[in-house]
């Protein structure tokens, strides 16, 4: 199916109500062969439900196949209505995600709602001949490339999960890491946005258990891009740690800016996300107020550098005022009244000199 697809566009324009729509819906099922072609239409746009049900196939086909359970997107299919072209799509992908259960009975019965018009018609006897039921007999080039696909790569994600599983219940931090980080390093070739979902997984797990970090930093780095592994770690940090959050967030708002790949939009974000962080941070240390004063200089230059534009006060030597108000500069809003400006506390406590225990020092951005 080609994007442009004049089916497609006789689609976008029927009304259920009309007279021919069955026909025109028809047609187009006709034509779907692949539901990523949905996502990448242009003629769709980002809102439509058919764009959104796409979407929602590819994720749950993707976590049916790659062998990482994710029951968020397969509970998110029940969002798509009964008539909507990519109906059949919907039960082939719960027919495989019930095969891979060895739920024959679940998965025959979803095949048999697979519609006769329908291109995944044709996955029937991959499914059946997969789980012993009926051997397929001929299976054409594309249906041989899906079976040992499905076999070869099931077989390999079958055994890191169990791998992973042995380390955990072994605590054996090395195997952990190291069958992970292969893992990892092979969906990333094929399945990009999964292998960044495990590296998350990875790095939460490892930290709850105490497990090095430095293992995983150093080969994400590898893998994904410093800017881009320094970002998982931020978004893994988020909500348990948002005080190490901040400075991943900064450590990859620096490097984005190195590489002179990033818009003031994005940096916004960043900044947007690094100052929410420090909202949720009660208490620091001296380590730490270090840490962001070095980081903060440095990422002063790299914006007069990159947003000559943006103005902000370079001078200013805390990094917590100073985060502020280069947040409220970015989004073009240095001028807020006094009662639209947000009074955030920062309490760090600061490690003693000589001996003598100081009082935690209040750091308040206005």
């Amino acid at each position: 199916m080609k994007e442009n697809c004049l089916c497609l566009r006789n689609y976008i324009n029927s009304k259920k109500n009309s007279a021919d729509y069955r026909e025109i819906r028809d047609a187009l099922v006709r034509e779907i062969n692949d539901p990523g072609v949905l996502d990448r239409s242009t003629i769709l746009s980002d809102s439509s439900r058919l764009k959104k049900e796409s979407q929602i196939i590819i994720d749950a086909f993707e976590s049916v196949t790659n062998g990482m359970e994710n029951p968020g997107v397969i509970e998110a299919m029940a969002e798509i209505e009964e008539d909507s072209p990519l109906i059949s799509w919907k039960y082939v992908t719960l027919a495989i995600e019930a095969f891979y259960r060895r739920d024959f009975k679940s998965m025959i019965s979803r095949l048999d709602l697979v519609e006769e018009i329908s291109p995944a018609k044709k996955l029937i006897p991959v499914l059946m001949h997969l789980s012993g039921i009926k051997t397929l007999e001929n299976p054409d080039k594309y249906q041989r490339y899906f079976i040992n696909k499905i076999l070869e790569e099931r077989s390999l994600f079958k055994d890191a999960v169990q791998q992973i599983k042995n380390a955990i219940e072994a605590d054996a931090e090395d195997l952990f890491s190291e069958t992970l980080l292969l893992a990892v390093r092979e969906l990333k070739s094929k399945q990009p946005v999964e292998a960044e979902r495990l590296a998350l997984w990875s790095i939460r797990e490892a930290s709850s258990r105490d497990f090095s970090q430095t293992y995983f930093l150093k080969h994400y780095k590898l893998i994904f891009g410093n800017a881009e592994a320094l970002r998982l770690f931020g978004i893994a940090f988020n909500d348990t740690e948002p005080d190490i959050a901040v400075l991943f967030w900064l450590q990859s708002l620096i490097a984005r800016l190195k590489t002179a790949d990033i818009s003031l939009v994005e940096a916004a974000a960043y900044i947007g996300i690094i100052t929410e962080g420090l909202e949720k941070t009660e208490t620091v240390d001296e380590d730490f107020f270090e840490a962001m004063s070095s980081l903060t200089v440095k990422l002063k230059q790299d914006m007069n550098l990159h947003f000559p534009f943006i103005k902000f006060d370079s001078k200013e030597e805390n990094p917590f005022i100073f985060l502020n108000t280069l947040n409220n500069a970015v989004l073009g809003n240095n001028e807020k009244k006094p009662s639209e400006t947000r009074d955030i506390g920062i309490t760090v406590k600061m490690s003693g000199i000589d001996g003598k225990q100081k009082q935690p020092v209040q750091l308040s951005l206005f």
